[in-house]
């Protein structure tokens, strides 16, 4: 049963590519699956295909509060090799299930050392927003306001009230 869901997954995922699929536009089309569908989903993410895990992450947001029961397996993703499925993790987490875990902090201090600007500054962001205590990571968050790339702008600009702009002013903010 659980690779027909995964199957089914990766089916509308390569029907969509290049634009990818979010929970709610996958979820009605797993309904047949019925009381087997949100165990199904739990097992896609340990899924091979990351498309697949990423999906199961979104979906898993979608059915809560049942999928509750999986936020476990879910904080293991925060550590997935795919930067998409992390992130998206870290996203859904935040977004769907309510005040951040403390479980996840653990998964994101590793972030913290990471190469890619948008992952590390994201997760500064949550642990901040965690644990406002941390301050020895406001110094990063800021480093993200002279990095030219329009997510990390956007993750800082927002984290320090700024108004966004797909087109960060950069030599406004050169000293």
């Amino acid at each position: 049963m659980n690779n027909e869901i995964a199957d089914e997954i990766m089916e509308m995922v390569s029907i969509h590519h290049p634009q990818g699929l979010f929970g709610h536009q996958v979820l009605p089309q797993l309904k047949h699956f019925g009381s087997d569908l949100l165990a199904g989903v739990i097992a896609c993410l340990d899924d091979s295909r990351p498309e697949v895990r990423l999906v199961a992450v979104e979906i898993l947001g979608e059915l809560r509060p049942d999928s509750d029961i999986a936020l476990p397996l879910i904080f293991k993703r925060l550590a997935d090799e795919d930067r998409l499925v992390r992130v998206t993790t870290l996203r859904r987490l935040e977004d769907e299930f309510g005040p951040f875990p403390v479980e996840a902090l653990p998964h994101l201090e590793s972030w913290l050392d990471c190469k890619d600007d948008y992952e590390r500054i994201l997760a500064a962001n949550a642990i901040l927003r965690h644990d406002p205590n941390r301050t020895e990571l406001l110094p990063m968050i800021r480093a993200g306001l002279f990095i030219r790339h329009p997510g990390v702008w956007e993750l800082t600009s927002k984290f320090f009230g700024l108004p966004f702009d797909a087109e960060p002013p950069f030599d406004d903010l050169m000293p």
